[in-house]
């Protein structure tokens, strides 16, 4: 029996694994109804088969090197399971902003000619909505040069991801509630039919740059770097004031110089002080995986933080906090076990740890390089026989990992048939955190919310008491980047805890849990 519960506007998932007892099956079928509820409302279940992933040995210590589960092919028609193998399914319902309270019940049925196996399924829809957009920034690459080069080889991207392919992409990211970084500035042109109403539906302030500075990394000399900035400035102009007359309704970054070495710091002062005299307006977002650059403060506006460096310098960033800044968490290639990542061969609690962790440290924002880096994985362009999905992935032959010694970096979407997105399994897990994330910002504004009751109408000191102690993240959760809990029933003991919670301040606030967004 599956036990689920949700808020509205959030999406929770399970699994269901075919064992088939050393005897091959043939013609497997799923039959995934919907769940059913008040007034015989109806949640549809989405269902996909779960495809491996072969890992190579690591640059860190893992439990296993070999095929883990990580592809989700969307289930269609029937499929055949090997004798020897163990076949996930992973079941997803998305639960609507405006879907009724209470609960939902249904049936998962899997069929192989006159054997049927069932599962029952129960999923609580809870009082209280989820933001939409998200109040947190998940600026996460979708680079159309790469979706380019897998699906059409070395033609450039603007000749055949036009904007109304790329669109595809972002409603895609949109409903895992992360935002393209990248779409501001790769296509500038074409913003407006790009995003269109996705902007407001989907995408929080801050979550993607409008322009980006042509150097990165340790620069062209070490870190001692050279570059007109009245020409960056100049465009940074020309893009903002052609964005202001989109009317987007989205608040972008310019997103500076990558990583840059400390030695380079004198250079970025002189270059960030003309650009913020030159567009005032537009936050200025700086990558940092060295020492904090103190002679920027003032200039940046945006921290984006390797949790390996703000696990060293804390009070730093925290200074910026106090200051008006944000500061935004990220990971890459590194930092590797035991800091938590998005590697396919490290438990998934990790994936959805980092945004626990952002919760404790008071980050506002988190950022990752890139979900479709297919560098290494066979395309449709390749002579070399059949590709992906066709033929197995191994992560031996993924640039990343001959760079990095990683398995999966820059790869949480997987290029399915005709330029359709295929999620990670690690991208379900990924939005899970996300969406605890929301669950904090939901209490967040119920407790303050109730704080200014009149005393008569306030709920009692004992229970805003509580609320108050579930509004951090707590040691038994996360002591520090690199000591936090392996257990999932823990994180996920907390979060019920949390849920419930917000429903009981929603009755006490008499909110009306059927309408409207939270409190």
């Amino acid at each position: 029996r599956v036990r689920l519960e949700a808020a509205r506007d959030e999406a929770e998932s399970f699994q269901v694994v075919i064992v088939p007892g050393g005897e091959s099956l043939k013609g497997v079928r799923v039959d995934a109804g919907p769940l059913l509820g008040p007034g015989r409302a109806a949640l549809p279940v989405e269902w996909s088969r779960v495809g491996y992933v072969e890992t190579a040995k690591p640059a860190y210590s893992t439990e296993y090197v070999g095929w883990w589960p990580d592809v989700l092919i969307p289930g269609d028609g029937t499929f055949d399971v090997a004798g020897d193998q163990r076949q996930p399914l992973w079941f997803s319902v998305n639960v609507p902003a405006d879907a009724l309270p209470g609960l939902y019940k249904g049936r998962v049925r899997i069929a192989c000619g006159e054997q049927v196996r069932g599962t029952p399924v129960e999923l609580r829809v809870r009082t209280f909505r989820l933001p939409r957009p998200g109040t947190l920034p998940v600026a996460f690459g979708i680079y159309a040069q790469a979706l380019s080069k897998w699906y059409h080889g070395e033609k450039p991207y603007r000749q055949v991801i036009p904007a109304a392919a790329y669109r595809r992409w972002c409603e895609f990211a949109g409903r895992y509630r992360f935002t393209p970084k990248n779409v501001g500035y790769q296509y500038a042109g074409t913003l407006k039919t790009v995003l269109g109403d996705l902007g407001p539906q989907y995408f929080p302030d801050h979550s993607f740059a409008i322009y980006r500075l042509p150097l990165s990394g340790s620069g062209p000399h070490g870190g001692r770097y050279t570059g007109d900035w009245t020409v960056w400035a100049r465009e940074a102009r020309r893009l903002g004031d052609a964005y202001q007359k989109l009317a987007i309704g989205v608040e972008p970054y310019i997103y500076v110089i990558d990583e840059p070495q400390p030695r380079g710091y004198p250079f970025l002062k002189k270059a960030y002080t003309t650009l913020k005299e030159v567009v005032p307006e537009y936050p200025l977002m700086q990558t940092v995986d060295h020492r904090p650059p103190h002679e920027l403060a003032g200039l940046v506006d945006i921290w984006c933080v390797l949790t390996r460096e703000f696990d060293k310098t804390p009070g730093f960033y925290q200074d910026r906090l106090r200051a008006g800044n944000r500061v935004f968490l990220y990971v890459a290639c590194w930092p590797k076990p035991p800091h938590a990542n998005f590697y396919i061969d490290i438990a998934p609690i990790n994936h959805r740890i980092l945004f626990w962790q952002a919760r404790q440290v008071g980050a506002t924002g988190f950022l990752y390089w890139s979900t479709t880096w297919w560098d290494g994985l066979p395309g449709p362009t390749d002579r070399d026989g059949p590709h992906f999905p066709d033929r197995p992935v191994k992560c031996a032959d993924l640039g990343t990992y001959n760079s990095f010694k990683v398995n999966g970096d820059g790869i949480l979407i997987w290029p399915g048939p005709d330029m359709t997105p295929w999620p990670s399994l690690r991208l379900e897990v990924i939005r899970d955190g996300i969406e605890d994330y929301e669950y904090h910002v939901v209490l967040d504004a119920c407790v303050e919310k109730a704080k200014l009751l009149p005393p008569a109408q306030r709920p009692s000191a004992a229970m805003l008491e509580q609320a108050e102690a579930l509004r951090g993240v707590p040691e038994t959760i996360s002591r520090t980047f690199t000591d936090f809990t392996k257990a999932p029933e823990v994180l996920l003991a907390r979060r019920k805890l949390v849920g419930d919670m917000i429903e009981r301040l929603v009755e006490a606030l008499g909110e009306q849990p059927a309408k409207g967004p939270p409190p």
